[in-house]
């Protein structure tokens, strides 16, 4: 019984002593990787980095931190790391395999992150789709189109497709085609119009906003309509401006002519 009380005192000396220092280094380490966080979200804000590539960051610094810890403890409890290494390969480039659509995914978010080609709140169009970007993940974008239906497009499809961004830039032209009768003088046409948009729309000055006959159509000359508002007002905009220049056609007797169908009887009236 004595000499089974001295193995395990020495048991607990030697390995006893590895655990209580792998659990110390474990807590030190926790605190550390969150202080890490912590110091890197300051700086990321007051450098203004975009929120997304900052939590990004954050989140590879932590696993790689997180990584370090893990095998310090291995070392500290004397366990032989190099099977560990070679287990951890073999599982990675098996799980790599099983993996690939989802580490492209990965892939292209950070293409995407770096090279920023829309931004949270932008309104885009990628490939078909169509919407507000309301989130950017490592693996998937999602929008909401304009009647509130969530859109998520993985990285890799969005990297390989057509991004049209609507709100990169602070302006936004419009340009519509307005027809008005051959009657009626053109000069007038456009002074009405150009009237419309100075006055009742948020137009920008420069570039000034343009009208001119664009085109003779069957029963009508067609004015193209062009004019420059901010990004936030260009729906608003375009939206009010065919009822403010119909309202002001008919306050100056403008017509806009539309088709018409004669029906005579043959018959004799019977």
């Amino acid at each position: 019984m004595g000499e089974f009380g001295e193995m395990i005192a020495k048991f607990f000396i030697g390995f006893g002593t590895s655990i209580l220092e792998s659990v110390a280094v474990l807590l030190v380490g926790i605190i550390a990787i969150r202080l890490a966080g912590r110091i890197l979200r300051a700086l990321f804000q007051r450098t203004k980095t975009e929120s997304t590539i900052a939590s990004f960051i954050i989140s590879l610094v932590r696993a790689a931190l997180a990584l370090v810890l893990f095998f310090t403890i291995l070392k500290i409890l004397n366990v032989d790391t190099t099977g560990v290494i070679s287990i951890a390969a073999a599982s990675g480039i098996a799980v790599g395999f099983a993996m690939q659509d989802s580490l492209s995914n990965v892939a292209s978010g950070v293409i995407l992150l770096f090279t920023k080609p829309f931004a949270q709140s932008d309104y885009v169009k990628i490939g078909d789709s169509e919407g507000q970007v309301t989130k950017i993940n490592i693996t998937m974008t999602e929008l909401t189109t304009a009647d509130n239906i969530l859109i998520s497009i993985p990285n890799k499809q969005i990297l390989g497709s057509e991004i049209i961004n609507y709100s990169k830039h602070k302006t936004r032209r419009i340009s519509v085609k307005v027809p008005a009768a051959y009657e009626c003088d053109p000069d007038m046409v456009s002074k009405v119009i150009l009237e419309v948009i100075n006055d009742e729309l948020k137009a920008a000055t420069v570039p000034a906003p343009s009208v001119y006959p664009i085109e003779f159509g069957a029963s009508a000359v067609m004015y193209a309509v062009k004019f420059w508002v901010s990004v936030d007002d260009y729906w608003s905009s375009y939206n009010a401006l065919f009822k403010k220049v119909l309202l002001a056609f008919r306050d100056n007797g403008i017509e806009i002519p539309y088709d018409k169908l004669t029906v005579i009887s043959t018959d004799g009236g019977k």
